[in-house]
């Protein structure tokens, strides 16, 4: 969440400067409290490989690597240019003859409708559910007391399934409130599987800033039915969890408080509860193979790990570089993970590791000239490119201007925050369409909500799934966004 962000800075730093030797650049230091600042907002979940971002996994920078190993092979400078394009604009177009009313305008949300009857048997492939809390970005005056739930169709139409109480409570330097994240979507079923969150909040002074300090922790599993709006408690975390990570198959991921000292994460699910021994602790930054096999962990001592979740067991740690760090962008396939790494002198290179191997170390596939990627919200598409988050080489500025399309030595613009070329992204894939999270660079002087876009990488074709609720409609709001889309 936005209006948590600045105050994640501390506690990153505080993390940065205990792990006594091992803690990145200045330039690395730089891009991960951008990363800390941004990650909070973007959380969404996936009917297909699940990852659900955490507070403290990007306290320690996500997955990354620190120098110390042998140096990777040179690679070759790549001779094609990317070929930035201007996006579209989007899209919402209902159903011919189609006649719903006016929106309704709420300020913190997007425009809506209220949920008419026969709309959940149209369900199917390409619909989402979000939540969304309309926080706004003065914590001492933020009345969040509402949360509410949306059924989306891919044309984009939003409809509203109920709202529901966060629970906000105040005593002048703290907030409580509970949320819910999107697990999964099943509209066969009609029914939504829900995580309750608990926040406390602590800020100082009258607005949010690096004084403040934050913790969340994963409460009971709800599911709800979209067409009646009811509600039942199903399920609640395995003893010593604290965060949601992923979806395997029928089985949850979790993982301990990321700033815990526990090597261990669970599985659980309809056969009960299975833990997994792992060889240091995750850091709560998870990513999970294409095909449920295996899961990568950012380590807290600055290693990559991964996790058998087939055998329950601890795979592999790869070697630290020679020189700088390098993040996990995410699976390139079933077995091959691609990963960005930055020297000293601040240049990048993707290259990938075989996650069978990855005592056999890194192979370059690119000397990363022309843009600057982002080190996290990645995902694959299924012709084999990645798309990342990244910004012009040659821009000004710290913030990322669009979601690039990489593949092997050259990358191409794939879409442009529609409010301002610069924005922070973060991207899933479901069925084809590439799904982005995008929300304003600047919380503070420019707040947004944040946007869910669907993004057909063929054609270019852009929709506003959740469009910003800016000031038009009603404040400066930095609401926190969840999402999963049915496959």
């Amino acid at each position: 969440m936005r209006e948590l962000s600045d105050a994640m800075n501390e506690a990153f730093e505080q993390r940065a400067r205990a792990m006594d030797g091992l803690a990145p650049s200045a330039r690395d230091l730089s891009g991960m409290r951008r990363q800390v600042r941004r990650r909070r907002v973007l959380r969404h979940t996936a009917e297909a490989a699940v990852v659900v971002p955490v507070v403290a996994a990007l306290a320690v920078g996500g997955l990354w690597l620190t120098a110390e190993g042998p140096t990777p092979p040179p690679a070759e400078t790549p001779t094609v240019e990317p070929t930035p394009t201007e996006s579209p604009e989007p899209t919402e177009t209902p159903d011919p003859g189609e006649d719903l009313g006016a929106p309704v305008l709420r300020p913190g949300f997007a425009p809506f409708h209220e949920l008419p009857d026969g709309v959940l048997a149209q369900t199917g492939p390409g619909w989402v559910v979000a939540t969304v809390v309309p926080v706004t970005t003065d914590m001492a005056t933020s009345e969040h007391t509402e949360e509410g739930v949306f059924l989306i169709r891919p044309d984009g139409t939003r409809f509203l399934v109920r709202w529901l109480p966060t629970g906000l409570e105040r005593d002048g330097t703290t907030a409580t409130w509970t949320q819910h994240d999107v697990v999964r979507f099943d509209p066969a079923a009609g029914t939504v599987l829900l995580n309750a969150r608990h926040w406390t909040y602590t800020y100082a002074g009258d607005f949010v800033g690096i004084e403040g300090s934050v913790n969340d922790a994963a409460g009971d599993l709800v599911e709800l039915d979209v067409e009646t709006g009811e509600m039942q408690t199903v399920g609640s975390p395995p003893e010593g969890a604290n965060q949601l990570v992923g979806v395997v198959g029928d089985d949850l991921l979790w993982a301990p408080h990321p700033e815990g000292e526990d090597s261990v994460l669970f599985l659980s699910g309809p056969s009960g509860v299975r833990e997994i021994d792992t060889q240091a602790p995750s850091g709560g930054a998870v990513e999970i193979s294409p095909d449920g096999r295996l899961a990568v962990t950012g380590r807290s001592a600055g290693e990559i790990e991964v996790v058998d979740l087939v055998a329950g067991e601890s795979r592999e740690v790869a070697p630290r570089p020679a020189e700088g760090s390098c993040s996990v962008l995410a699976w390139w396939d079933e077995q091959t993970l691609a990963v960005v790494c930055t020297d000293d002198a601040g240049d990048e290179e993707l290259v990938t590791y075989d996650a069978e191997d990855l005592a056999a170390g890194p192979t370059p596939v690119w000397d990363v000239r022309s843009i600057e990627i982002q080190t996290w919200g990645a995902a694959r598409l299924a012709d084999g490119r990645l798309a990342v988050a990244a910004r012009d080489a040659t821009a000004s500025g710290e913030c990322t201007d669009g979601v690039y399309l990489v593949s092997g030595r050259e990358s191409a613009l794939l879409v442009a925050d529609m409010r301002t070329r610069e924005g922070i992204y973060d991207t899933t894939v479901v069925g084809g369409v590439a799904y982005v999270t995008a929300t304003t660079c600047n919380e503070v002087e420019s707040p947004r909500t944040p946007m869910l876009l669907a993004v057909d990488p063929a054609t270019g074709t852009v929709v506003e799934l959740v469009a910003d609720a800016g000031p038009e409609y009603g404040g400066a709001f930095a609401s926190s966004l969840s999402y999963a889309v049915a496959d």
